[in-house]
């Protein structure tokens, strides 16, 4: 309805002003007649403006619409990824906590590797398909999270007995010393992905 009468009014507005100079230029020989196919131009002209202007409308509404919904969305799996992340840093935090050595002359002890309850990267599956979603720091610490994993389950294989002994001291390259030193860089990774993302809804929200 707007852009039709936007059409009448600038078609009536272009014949008048038309008009009006015709009649100035040429008062007493003015004729409506010599003058259609000018009028006829102009109004075309007219059209095809409005048409265009009514169309960009349309497409900048559209994209208006979309980047709304890609705005909920990312917002949504943001949400859930800082959830994720908070979880992983307190199963890092727990699992570390169960194999912390003790003290110089305390016996040696043992814990179910049920303990450690960090296992595997799957939480994190729909944060990773949608990686263009995040900001590069975010994405650069989501990669090193997922390489964790992969350590830490490469750790737990090296430490393949249900039950695990825990000495006061060991050497740096045995298969506890590797797990626990993984799981200390997945929880230093995981912390600051779970600030990031959180800076990054406030961005969101905003």
């Amino acid at each position: 309805m707007k852009y039709r009468d936007g059409m009448l009014a600038f078609a009536f507005l272009t014949v008048s002003g038309v008009i009006a100079v015709a009649m100035i230029v040429d008062p007493k020989g003015f004729s409506i007649r010599e003058w259609q196919t000018l009028l006829a131009a102009f109004v075309a002209l007219g059209a095809a403006t409005l048409a265009y202007r009514a169309a960009m409308a349309k497409v900048e509404f559209d994209r208006e619409i979309s980047d709304r919904e890609k705005r909920r969305n990312s917002r949504g799996i943001t949400l859930r990824t800082q959830h994720t992340a908070f979880v992983t840093l307190h199963d890092a935090k727990h699992s570390i906590a169960a194999l912390d050595p003790p003290a110089a002359g305390d016996p040696d002890k043992t814990i179910d590797t049920k303990e450690i309850t960090v296992q595997s990267f799957k939480d994190f599956d729909e944060a990773w398909a949608a990686l263009d979603r995040f900001p590069r720091r975010i994405v650069t610490l989501l990669g090193e999270v997922r390489t964790d994993f992969m350590n830490v389950e490469y750790a737990l294989k090296l430490n393949a007995e249900d039950n695990i002994t825990i000495k006061s001291s060991c050497s740096t390259s045995d298969p506890l010393a590797v797990l626990q030193r993984n799981l200390k860089r997945l929880e230093g990774h995981c912390e600051t992905l779970y600030v990031s993302l959180r800076e990054y809804g406030r961005v969101l929200d905003d």
